[in-house]
């Protein structure tokens, strides 16, 4: 959930991170979530939640996302100004030379806000975006740098804020209707959205004591999820699984699964809903992610020398 106040308390408990890199993602992505969150508070979105018994299904695989039943209408209006918000934090930060900034000042915004494009945002997150790419990368030499530096975050930060408090108010009802008692395969894939669940952490419940939640960076979605399965292939063989952490941090931990290669990010202990933000925690944890891929590559590199 996208809260100024919150993401302000989660980004302070990281201000002095001792890995360089996660410390420049902080720097960059924080105020770009802060100013997603000032956006949300003014996002124009007509949605409807369909009821309970409804609603249950879109827990399970292979049933398709919420957002693809047309349960979401963007404004363009809307879209367009939070674009601006964001780009402006964003361009605060990089502080980009004069030919760079003349060159994100003349980037037309319009293309990726057509009513064509804006209703795929709205039922299809993930495909907008890729649509999005395909669209920025024919934009020439010159531009190739600003697709993965400007573009697309711009966009995803400005769709995620109009799609946030529908997300969390279908995360909550997804939550009264989960029986914690039935067992069933819930989806890897984010039951609102669509898009891969990017973290997940173990919180506590007033329900269900604790338990595993995956999170969806690209709407802002939560919902639970089995403790031994994996958040990418599902595979449920205790064999296959382990956690993965620096040590002297055993909060933040990687979910390794051997059956697809694939590492979940994890957090342990994430604290009060006042300091935990899951797009901080996400960010703070690519500098495990980074760390566990750079070993797999060396151990690679080994076994084909040996």
């Amino acid at each position: 959930m996208l809260n100024r106040k919150t993401i302000e308390r989660a980004l302070a408990q990281y201000a002095d991170h001792r890995d360089a890199d996660v410390a420049r993602r902080l720097a960059l992505y924080g105020p770009m979530l802060l100013a997603a969150a000032d956006v949300k508070k003014k996002a124009v979105v007509s949605a409807e939640l369909p009821e309970a018994k409804e609603l249950a299904k879109y827990l399970l695989a292979p049933t398709a996302p919420l957002l693809s039943t047309g349960a979401l209408t963007l404004d363009r209006a809307s879209m367009e100004a939070g674009v601006k918000e964001v780009l402006a934090a964003l361009v605060e930060w990089l502080k980009p030379e004069a030919d760079v900034l003349a060159l994100i000042n003349g980037l037309d915004w319009s293309a990726y806000l057509t009513d064509d494009m804006l209703k795929l945002a709205s039922t299809d997150p993930v495909a907008w975006l890729e649509r999005a790419r395909e669209s920025a990368a024919g934009l020439g030499e010159a531009h190739e740098a600003l697709v993965d530096m400007v573009i697309l975050p711009v966009l995803g930060y400005t769709l995620r804020a109009h799609l946030d408090r529908f997300a969390t108010e279908a995360s909550n009802a997804l939550e009264r209707v989960d029986d914690p008692v039935t067992s069933h395969e819930r989806r890897t894939s984010c039951p609102v959205c669509g898009a891969p669940a990017t973290f997940s952490a173990v919180v506590p419940t007033s329900r269900s004591g604790n338990v595993k939640k995956l999170f969806c960076e690209c709407c802002g979605a939560s919902w639970k999820f089995e403790r031994i399965r994996c958040a990418v292939c599902g595979d449920e063989a205790v064999s296959d699984l382990e956690y993965v952490h620096d040590e002297g941090d055993t909060a933040h931990r990687l979910h390794v699964c051997r059956g697809c290669g694939e590492a979940t990010p994890t957090l342990f202990a994430p604290g009060d809903e006042e300091t935990f933000s899951a797009d901080v925690e996400s960010i703070v944890m690519t500098g495990l992610e980074m760390a566990y891929e750079e070993s797999r590559a060396a151990e690679s590199a080994d076994t084909k020398d040996a």
